[in-house]
């Protein structure tokens, strides 16, 4: 017959073995999310780092797009005093050259 310390004793070993075991697998698991922690703050660093950069190309954008709409603007505005002195314009000898502004 089995006594109950030979069973206590091969349940000891039986949970000692399960603990190793899962020990190891924390170990791993461990180490992997330190890796990965690691590789996130290495993003955050690249991605802070970049994001000034951005910022600035982002406002950079935003003055050339004003300045483009002020241009056409401008651009505008010539064309309709040209089309609105056409007939004044057409006297002068050098400034049309076949109905085209000539700027040599």
């Amino acid at each position: 017959m089995v006594s109950s310390t030979n069973v206590t004793e091969r349940n000891g070993k039986i949970i000692f073995e399960a603990l190793v075991n899962s020990k190891s697998q924390l170990d791993s698991l461990v180490e992997k999310a330190s890796i990965l922690t690691k590789l996130g703050m290495q993003y955050r660093q690249s991605l802070e780092k970049r994001c000034p950069d951005l910022k600035m190309a982002e406002a950079e954008v935003d003055l050339l797009g004003n300045e483009l709409e002020e241009l056409l603007s401008l651009l505008a505005k010539i064309y309709i005093a040209v089309d609105h002195y056409t007939p004044v314009l057409q006297h002068y000898p050098g400034i049309w050259d076949k109905g085209e502004l000539n700027f040599d």
